[in-house]
């Protein structure tokens, strides 16, 4: 049977109309993802009463003898949930693309930042080759660059922030570029062998983060310089210092006594560390730490503004700023150095500054927020050029190469 007249004026009619109506729509929903990426919604912060149940839960595991099962099991379910989660944000990516470049790219910058940089998919910086993709800094990561440091020194190969580990080679480096370095009364000793004497810091001969060190200030006042903890006599002190090799908080049975630095002496106050994370030359973040009356931290930018970088959050001060000698001397390592990171401890004593110590892997360098993280991994990637343009240049680094 034909249609009638009546009914083929009426498809047309509404076949017009669905057309209009489908283009309408495609440029509405065209608009819509050209739209200016939103940033990505923040990470949830965990209440410290689950985070607590979940390491209750962990150490009730330990005490039932199923730790490794427990432990098996949260790492496979990170590792399934991690992969689900980027086929979905791929396939999102891949969605987005056939509305064009403009929002493919828009998902590219809504998306980057859940990915570390082993994690990205091709697909994310498919274009770099002959256009500007979205930026890539969300991957600059601290904590990868120096994770990546560290397995190289695993590979055995030659790095020259891990030369400047060893304190006596550090000190050695730091004097002949002209710093003023600690007066060393005893180095390398047996705890036995120690002379614990009022006006000293012993330290371990090799050791990071404060662990094992105790400023004697007197024979009846002895500070623990990680927990504040005050001792009151030299024969606890060696009953405590025997936990610490117990209990592998000091790894060898092998000590330096050194000068103890005031601050202030007055109040008794040891002599402020300053702690310079600096990129081949270039700081680009300062800790202030003082150790009395209680241990207490201010983090510093160059500029001298304070900055919340995620560390010690319980236990910040106002501190009293970065002064421009200890800047200039921070730089002055780092640039006599070919490696693109290393921090350098200072002293700000009553005497003027003195050198601490280099740090090439600075402890728990993993809980900075992601800001910083962020900012340090783009300062280590400008040193890392920086630093292969004066090699290219013929660099020569001197007071390096006389450590050798």
């Amino acid at each position: 049977m034909q249609p009638s007249p009546f009914s083929r004026v009426r498809a047309r009619l509404l076949g017009s109309k669905m057309t209009r109506l489908e283009q309408e729509n495609k440029q509405l929903r065209r608009r819509i993802y050209e739209q200016e990426a939103a940033s990505p919604p923040p990470i949830p912060e965990a209440s410290p009463e689950e985070l607590e149940h979940l390491r209750e839960t962990v150490r009730t595991a330990r005490r039932e003898g199923t730790l490794f099962e427990l432990a098996a099991d949260i790492a496979a379910k990170k590792q399934q949930t991690g992969y689900y989660c980027r086929e979905a944000m791929l396939e999102a990516l891949k969605q987005a693309s056939a509305e064009g470049e403009t929002a493919e790219d828009r998902m590219r910058r809504l998306l980057m930042p859940a990915f570390t940089t082993s994690e990205l998919p091709e697909r994310f910086v498919r274009g770099i080759e002959h256009r500007a993709v979205p930026s890539l800094e969300s991957l600059a990561s601290f904590r990868g660059q120096l994770t990546s440091r560290v397995r190289r020194r695993q590979k055995g190969h030659q790095l020259p922030e891990w030369e400047l580990d060893d304190k006596q080679v550090s000190r050695q480096f730091a004097s002949e570029i002209g710093l003023r370095v600690p007066e060393v009364i005893e180095k390398n000793a047996p705890l036995a062998a120690l002379p614990l004497e009022a006006g000293t810091v012993v330290k371990p001969a090799a050791g990071a983060g404060g662990r094992g060190v105790y400023i004697l200030r007197s024979e009846t006042d002895i500070l623990n310089a990680k927990t504040s903890e005050v001792l009151t006599s030299t024969a606890e002190l060696k009953e405590i210092m025997q936990k610490d090799l117990q209990h592998g908080r000091v790894a060898e049975d092998r000590w330096n006594v050194e000068k103890l630095y005031y601050a202030d002496e007055d109040t008794g106050e040891p002599a402020r560390d300053i702690k310079c994370y600096t990129f081949y030359g270039k700081t680009a973040l300062i800790l202030e730490i003082t150790r009395s009356p209680e241990t207490a931290y201010c983090w510093w930018t160059p500029d001298g503004e304070r900055v919340d970088t995620g560390k010690y959050t319980g236990s910040l001060m106002e501190g009293k700023g970065i002064l421009r000698e200890e800047l200039d001397a921070a730089a002055r390592l780092g640039a006599a150095l070919p490696a693109p990171f290393c921090r350098f401890d200072l002293l700000r004593t009553t005497e003027g500054l003195v050198f601490g110590e280099c740090t090439p892997k600075p402890g728990n360098y993993d809980q900075f927020n992601e800001t910083i993280d962020i900012a340090l991994g783009e300062a280590f990637l400008d040193a890392e050029e920086r630093l292969f343009q004066d090699l290219v240049n013929g660099a020569s680094y001197p007071y390096w190469r006389n450590l050798l």
